[in-house]
């Protein structure tokens, strides 16, 4: 049996959509037969957080769980954390510290182990692979996003062509020169991604979408069509990125047209990030108090639940140039088995997932003309029951998924 040393800073307890992504991931490879340990890190705020009811169903199989908590407060003990971070490792930039005692305690673990490969999630995890690759473990990491919050496309990030300070610069080179295997969740984001960094070759680079798990998959969902009205539900963030105004206009246009045609928007757990009260004016501006409405958090498997009672699935993406991320929320709209309505970028991973059939509907984020016309098309294909679709799903299952970790990634 092939022992894993599982480095998540975002896993457990599960507190949003990384950590669900990170803890599917570790089922995945329990369930598959691999003896897996857990570092991960302590939450560092109670607000916003997915309720935790059903996280153990995630890490029921593991070895152990190894949780490391840092103070995140800026003083005199993580200044010398900072320094420590750099004298162990060579590399530090702020927020690094939590490697170092992520790395004692890794440490101590190989004390009574051995590990045949290092899997590391989001940052500053990728700290403690590098650490452990040069001493000869195969680190294998996993890119969800761009690396450096800084290079995301913007409106996120200022781009590729972002200056790093020259830790970071010689941290991204040795990632390139030390990883075993890099998995990417879509292809444009390790095309994207190999434009700035360093030493990454693509025939290390491997694509693993996000994961379908069949337990969750085995949830009784509720398939019948609502008969008063379309029913849409959104599920996750939104705020001054992943902007809603022009989905809430498009949506107006509709009404007015079309008096006799019901529908409903639902926003399930909300995470507004520009200010406190922006979607409750939006909706104010628009006359749509009447139409849209809110649900606060739940667990993971609730929301399945809550989802299975709407017609379509909502996806609303930041206005970037090019869209690179394949959202987790598709994979958890398509485990419920529900119509896609995607509101992205021309260019981007769900325009592709469109022509492969994954995504039913596709409208410019920044058209409000093509949002209408995509929200009447759906609307006809409600009334005449041509909702849902049957779809080739394979390579977000978990047998795919384990394959594929037997054949290209644990190799």
């Amino acid at each position: 049996m092939e022992r894993i040393l599982f480095v998540a800073p975002s896993s457990y307890p599960i507190n949003g959509p990384e950590a669900m992504v990170n803890a599917k991931h570790i089922a995945l490879l329990c369930n598959a037969g691999y003896s897996v340990d857990l570092v991960c890190r302590g939450i560092r705020k109670q607000n916003n957080i997915y309720p935790s009811r059903d996280s153990d169903i995630h890490f029921e199989k593991l070895n152990s769980i190894h949780v490391v908590s840092v103070d995140t407060n800026w003083n005199i003990k993580t200044i010398w954390r900072h320094l420590r971070t750099l004298l162990k490792t060579g590399y530090v930039y702020r927020a690094a510290d939590w490697s170092v005692k992520a790395i004692q305690v890794c440490e101590n673990l190989l004390k009574k182990r051995r590990y045949d490969y290092i899997f590391t999630k989001d940052y500053p995890s990728e700290i403690v692979g590098i650490y452990f690759a040069k001493k000869g473990i195969k680190w294998i990491p996993t890119w969800n996003d761009p690396y450096m919050w800084q290079k995301y496309p913007a409106p996120y990030g200022h781009g590729v062509n972002y200056r790093e300070g020259i830790f970071r610069r010689r941290l991204i080179a040795d990632i390139g020169r030390y990883a075993t295997i890099n998995i990417f969740p879509s292809e444009r984001l390790k095309n994207y991604m190999l434009l700035y960094m360093k030493n990454m070759k693509e025939q290390k680079c491997v694509i693993m979408p996000h994961i379908m798990l069949n337990k969750e998959s085995s949830i009784l969902l509720k398939k019948e069509k609502n008969v008063d009205r379309l029913k849409i539900i959104h599920a996750g963030s939104i705020g001054r990125e992943r902007n809603p105004q022009k989905c809430l206009s498009a949506i107006k246009k509709f009404v007015e047209n079309n008096p006799d045609r019901k529908i409903e928007l639902m926003f399930l757990g909300v995470i507004q990030r520009a200010t406190d009260n922006f979607l409750d004016l939006l909706i104010k501006q628009y006359d749509l108090e009447h139409i849209v409405k809110f649900h606060p958090p739940v667990s993971y498997q609730e929301s399945l639940k809550i989802v299975a009672k709407y017609d379509i699935c909502l996806l609303i993406e930041a206005p970037c140039k090019e869209g690179i991320f394949l959202p987790s929320k598709v994979v958890d709209y398509l485990q419920n088995k529900k119509p896609i309505f995607a509101i992205s970028p021309q260019n981007g991973m769900m325009s592709d997932l469109h022509k492969q059939g994954i995504v039913d509907y596709v409208a410019n984020v920044i058209d409000v003309e093509d949002i209408y016309k995509t929200l009447e098309q759906a609307y006809n294909d409600y009334i005449s029951g041509n909702l849902l679709k049957n779809k080739a799903l394979d390579k977000f299952e978990e047998s795919t998924i384990v394959k594929l970790h037997q054949t290209e990634i644990l190799r």
